[in-house]
């Protein structure tokens, strides 16, 4: 009886090319607005990057202001709100089973 050929999968190669043994550092590089428009053509994902471009070039501005004139200025504190959250993940989740 023949052993059969072992599988070779994406699984491993990313364990034998990236996994301790076999670490190799990635390689990054920017690609150009330009070189991004190209590839577009061919490629839906790279076409829809490049309409979130946006996101990376400017930087969020966030104002509440015309919130807090309509309902108020009263945020809960970040550990009262993570308190409660918890406190209401204990005495509402299912019971395990």
């Amino acid at each position: 009886m023949a052993l059969a050929e072992p599988r070779y999968d994406h699984y491993s190669r990313v364990r034998a090319n990236y996994l301790p043994g076999g670490w190799q550092a990635a390689r990054i590089q920017a690609a150009s607005k330009i070189l991004l428009r190209t590839l577009g053509l061919f490629d839906s994902v790279l076409r829809q990057t490049i309409e979130m471009l946006y996101e990376f070039e400017e930087p969020f501005i966030v104002d509440h202001s015309r919130f807090a004139r309509a309902f108020g200025n009263h945020a809960t504190p970040l550990r009262e709100a993570i308190g409660q959250t918890v406190r209401w993940y204990r005495d509402e989740r299912p019971a395990a089973g």
